[in-house]
Formats: C-alpha cells, structure tokens, sequence
C-alpha cells in the first residue's frame, strides 16, 4: 500500500511525489489561489462600502450645518433646554448618528480591508 506522500522511484533515476500527493498539492495551491482571489474582492468591497458611508457622512454633515442653532444652544447638547423643536432634534439626531454609527463604521472597515494575519493595527 502506498502513502501519498510516499516518496517514488522514478524510472529517470530521480524521485517525485506519489500521484496522491501532486493531487492535493494542487489542491491547496488552487484552494490558497481561490482564498486570495475572493479576499482581494472582499477588500475591494469592504473600501467602496466606505466610501460610500464618507459620502453619506459628507451629506449628513451638510444637513447640520444648515440647520442653525437655537439661540439657548451653547456649546454641548447639555446646555438645551429639555423642550427643544424638531430643527434641534433633526441636528442632534444627524450628529448621534455621524459620532455614534457611521464613523465608527467607516474606521472598522477600513481596518477590515487592511488587515492582514500576523499583523497588528497600532492604536
């Protein structure tokens, strides 16, 4: 019985793999081929889905600076009076969204698209 990765004779007086051994061989080289092809496109995907949030961030910031703000408005959310209008709920929700939700998504998948195995991201 032989392994397939048993070593043979060779009638040229060399040796090669067992046939069982070149088969999965290929195998895995088309397999590791497959895995890069599909993570190229990954990260490809993962940057435009980035950039299509920049712009989407680039939006919502435009729609709050059109909205002024109330003249009780001072520096922080704290300083508004708990019975504000819809302008200033409209701003404030905008900014939650751009702070809380799609910067942080922007930052996550672009270290996504960059990540490689064996590598650590510096903070």
């Amino acid at each position: 019985m032989r392994f397939k990765d048993e070593i043979l004779d060779v009638p040229s007086g060399g040796t090669a793999l067992a046939a069982g051994g070149l088969d999965e061989e290929r195998r895995l080289s088309e397999r590791t081929t497959k895995k890069s092809e599909e993570e190229g496109r990954t990260r490809k995907e993962l940057r435009a889905v980035a950039r299509e949030l920049t712009a989407l961030r680039y939006r919502l910031l435009g729609v709050v600076a059109s909205l002024a703000p109330r003249e009780d408005e001072v520096t922080a959310e704290s300083d508004i009076d708990p019975r504000y209008d819809a302008v200033t709920e409209m701003r404030l929700a905008a900014q939650c969204v751009l702070r809380d939700n799609l910067e942080p998504a922007m930052a996550s998948l672009r270290a996504a698209a960059r990540f490689k195995p064996g590598e650590r991201e510096e903070e």
